[in-house]
């Protein structure tokens, strides 16, 4: 049996657009769940635009923790946008993101390293997603989708609860998007050749907070569904 590498150093980043009443809980999970995993780690907060109160409260754990990191985007970009920052100012070894709203089981990312070294990227797909009705079927149309343009067929193309080597983001960056970039992180991951493992993980209702994304009608804007498309068609190219 080969032995198992040691993990040398971690990179946590969570997107956040108005999640003043979930932040301060995510990064303090964190830093227990991360800190028992590796002494070399970072975490960082993508802020899109947040309107609240989001970035003062990071800002008053980073005075305490200097591992903790701070990102803001000037506007409201996106969610896309927000992945596409943290993946590329993540610095170490290993890159893994989550949502802030506390809708996983941060500790579950155990699951997820155990697989680190025979795999490039090691993906969760929710189990039993705890989400609105009208979200799921609008997450549904999406998935459909990107199955039928681009051919990917992951069980949850989606989940925001991805871990990969910062190998794979550094072959294949600059991100072309802003709204799909956790499609194109996997569409691009196997054009090139990279291994991907599925591993189901627990998804829990949000308690705090409302998503922009909690009505089948905020998901299909047309603006939005026009975005994702012309991403879609543009990562044809990429299509095995």
């Amino acid at each position: 049996m080969a032995t198992k590498k040691k993990l040398s150093s971690l990179s946590v980043f969570f997107p956040a657009y108005n999640e003043e009443e979930n932040i301060a809980l995510a990064l303090e999970r964190a830093v227990s769940v991360v800190s028992k995993i590796t002494t070399d780690y970072e975490i960082m907060v993508v802020d899109d635009g947040s309107r609240d109160k989001t970035s003062d409260i990071v800002k008053g754990y980073i005075k305490t923790n200097p591992k903790i990191r701070l990102i803001q985007h000037g506007k409201n970009r996106g969610y896309g946008a927000a992945l596409k920052t943290g993946f590329e100012n993540s610095g170490k070894e290993l890159i893994f993101y989550t949502d802030s709203d506390l809708q996983f089981n941060l500790a579950e990312i155990s699951r997820l390293l155990k697989f680190i070294d025979d795999y490039d990227l090691v993906i969760g797909y929710r189990i039993k997603r705890k989400d609105p009705f009208m979200r799921l079927i609008a997450a549904s149309v999406y998935k459909n989708l990107v199955r039928l343009i681009l051919g990917l067929k992951v069980k949850d193309p989606d989940c925001a609860f991805k871990l990969c080597r910062k190998a794979v983001i550094d072959k294949i960056k600059p991100f072309q998007g802003t709204r799909g970039a956790d499609v194109e992180l996997l569409v691009k991951a196997i054009h090139y050749g990279f291994r991907i493992k599925e591993v189901g993980v627990e998804h829990l209702p949000r308690l705090k907070g409302k998503s922009e994304a909690t009505t089948f009608l905020n998901v299909i804007r047309p603006k939005i569904v026009y975005l994702l498309l012309r991403e879609a068609l543009n990562l044809r190219r990429f299509k095995n």
